[in-house]
């Protein structure tokens, strides 16, 4: 951007990751026998702010605890918009409006895509995308697969016995978590009780265990047959890092 004549334009600086944001661990259903007992199928951070939202936004908040600082994103004018994006803010169609959209800014000629594409092609080596799909396809489609394996759904049907036994009704984890009774503001003492049985009931069963170990052979076959596809996302990666150090 300042090469283009910009010379006050600074990028903002970008925040931390928000770590209440990350629901890696609930891949597979509660699994953490003491949260089960405070919020059941809730998040703790999530079952206090629905329970403080009733005491506004100043309790909401309060609930949230202090969150990370997060990078503000840039007001850019008319001039700045076609420098940073290649193309002009009325776009329709991306592809038309780059092809309508001035070559120049200032009297310097825009790079192909503008700034963004050209920090881009900077970072990865020449490439045009910096985040790949193929990698969250995988991650995506593994997990659909996993609950129609066969090994998972004999686990799930001892699960659910095992919940039988204590005396509810649910096919598998997924049914239990996603019951509508539970899909209110407040943690009543019957969602805490049947996350409590449930995360009991993973554990008598080995349930995440062989969840996960299905998952994973079922991720590793992905992988390996697009084993050229993912090499590149790996050298690509490998790039990306290399020129931000």
């Amino acid at each position: 951007m300042q090469g283009l004549g910009f010379a006050s334009f600074q990028a903002p600086e970008q925040g931390p990751a928000d770590p209440r944001e990350t629901f890696t661990d609930l891949r597979y259903g509660t699994v953490d026998a003491a949260q089960a007992a405070r919020t059941g199928y809730k998040p703790a951070f999530v079952a206090a702010r629905q329970t403080a939202k009733a005491g506004g936004p100043a309790a909401a908040a309060a609930a949230d605890g202090p969150a990370p600082s997060a990078a503000v994103e840039p007001v850019l004018n008319d001039a700045e918009w076609l420098a940073m994006t290649g193309t002009t803010k009325e776009a329709g169609d991306l592809a038309k409006a780059k092809q309508a959209a001035p070559s120049q800014v200032q009297g310097k000629d825009i790079p192909p895509g503008g700034c963004i594409a050209e920090s881009t092609r900077t970072l990865t080596g020449g490439g045009e995308q910096l985040y790949a799909d193929l990698a969250q396809d995988i991650n995506g489609q593994s997990y659909k697969e996993s609950v129609k394996d066969s090994r998972v759904t004999k686990a799930f049907a001892a699960w659910s016995a095992c919940m039988k036994g204590k005396g509810y009704s649910y096919k598998d984890p997924m049914q239990a978590n996603d019951d509508p009774k539970f899909a209110v503001a407040t943690v009543s003492a019957e969602e805490i009780a049947v996350a409590t049985a449930d995360v009991a009931c993973k554990n008598e069963t080995k349930l995440v265990d062989v969840w996960h170990g299905a998952e994973a052979q079922i991720q590793q076959k992905m992988i390996n047959a697009k084993a050229k596809e993912m090499d590149a996302i790996k050298k690509a990666k490998q790039t990306a890092l290399a020129h931000v150090q």
